[in-house]
Parts: structure tokens; C-alpha cells; sequence
């Protein structure tokens, strides 16, 4: 497997665990804002994956300078 599975893989178990820290205990707020959280958890999960891709990318193509 590579490097973009592993992250995916390791993303995805991340937001669970968040998931069940989120939705096990009652904290007292409404159930709406438990998803809005984890839906929130799962985006910043995604971004960080394309940003670190796109570095990667960026490391291995440099731009000509000329």
C-alpha cells in the first residue's frame, strides 16, 4: 500500500475515534452539533491529505528557475 492509502487509512480511524469521543458521553449539547463536529473533523482530515500531497508533488516537480 502506499503512502496515500496509509493517510486515508489513518484519517479515517482518527475521525473515528474523535467519532466515539464525540457521540459516546453526553456533554449536554444537541445531537445536531455532535455531527456538524465530526462532519468538521472529517473535512480538516481531507485537507491536511491533499495539502501534504500537494507539498509532496510540489517537492518532487520543482519549477524551472530560470
Amino acid at each position: 500500500m502506499n503512502r496515500k492509502i496509509w493517510m486515508n487509512i489513518l484519517g479515517c480511524m482518527s475521525a473515528g475515534i474523535i467519532g466515539v469521543l464525540i457521540f459516546i458521553p453526553d456533554y449536554g449539547f444537541p445531537d445536531m452539533y455532535r455531527i456538524l463536529i465530526f462532519m468538521a473533523v472529517f473535512m480538516i482530515n481531507f485537507y491536511i491529505n491533499r495539502y501534504l500531497r500537494a507539498r509532496k508533488n510540489n517537492s518532487e516537480n520543482p519549477p524551472n528557475q530560470s
